[in-house]
């Protein structure tokens, strides 16, 4: 199975859920995840867009080195 791309990610994550992009676009952020489940050595996750859940994500569930996303507002505590 070839490795899935945040996009197609979000894109799957979407349809499944029936959200539009939009919407996942103003409530959540696609994150690399260290999961067993998945399309290749890179998963993701969809995580809420909010700076605790972000943080707590990049500490307990993404790969060492994941910075923090772009498009999501930053802690003031970072």
């Amino acid at each position: 199975m070839s490795e899935e791309t945040k996009n197609q990610f979000i894109e799957r994550y979407v349809k499944q859920i029936g959200w539009s992009l939009e919407e996942f676009q103003k409530y959540m952020v696609a994150l690399p995840c260290n999961c067993e489940v998945g399309g290749g050595p890179t998963h993701w996750a969809a995580v809420r867009r909010w700076p605790v859940t972000i943080r707590h994500h990049l500490e307990f569930d993404a790969p060492d080195g994941t910075p923090w996303p772009e498009e999501s507002p930053e802690s003031e505590e970072q």
